[in-house]
């Protein structure tokens, strides 16, 4: 019987919706264009400053005061480049996140659905476990109410740096 409302539950549009909008909601990441800006036109500058730098290399006597400022600026250079990496795969899973409709979520749904039938006892309830956070009965009418616990994930493994690969084809 509880298995019977479980998959009834699963698969309501009802509950697809709000699973889609909790799933965008909880995996969005705060991706600041404005900031996006701001690091690129500091990389800009600082690329900028060690090509000035490098030209005067040329010219001068003295070049040990000149590498120390350049090293200092591929210093500063490396953790802006890192940073925009950063913002460039959030960006990407912005996109990714935004384009998830509820047909995704059902489809994601039923493929696991459809691998419960697969597991053996213990992995079952290991999955029921985790999907369920409490099953209350009504003794005299024999109904049954599901406290669903559905943890989602951070989205720190949604888009590789490669782009983004569907589980599953269209």
């Amino acid at each position: 019987m509880v298995l019977k409302k479980i998959g009834n539950d699963l698969s309501s549009t009802d509950f697809i919706h709000r699973v889609t909008k909790a799933v965008k909601a909880s995996l969005r990441p705060g991706v600041a264009e404005g900031n996006e800006k701001t690091v690129r036109a500091e990389f800009n500058a600082i690329n900028k400053k060690i090509d000035s730098l490098a030209a005067m290399l040329a010219e001068t006597s003295a070049p040990t005061a000149l590498l120390r400022q350049i090293e200092k600026y591929e210093a500063e250079r490396s953790e802006l480049e890192n940073k925009l990496q950063t913002l460039d795969q959030q960006a990407a899973q912005s996109k990714v996140i935004n384009s998830l409709t509820d047909n995704d979520v059902r489809k994601a749904i039923e493929h696991n659905v459809e691998a419960q039938d697969t597991l053996n006892r213990d992995d079952l309830k290991e999955f029921l476990g985790r999907l369920i956070e409490s099953v209350t009965l009504n003794p005299t009418d024999l109904t049954c109410s599901l406290n669903y616990r559905i943890k989602l994930g951070r989205g720190d493994n949604l888009a590789s740096p490669r782009g983004f690969e569907p589980l599953y084809s269209p």
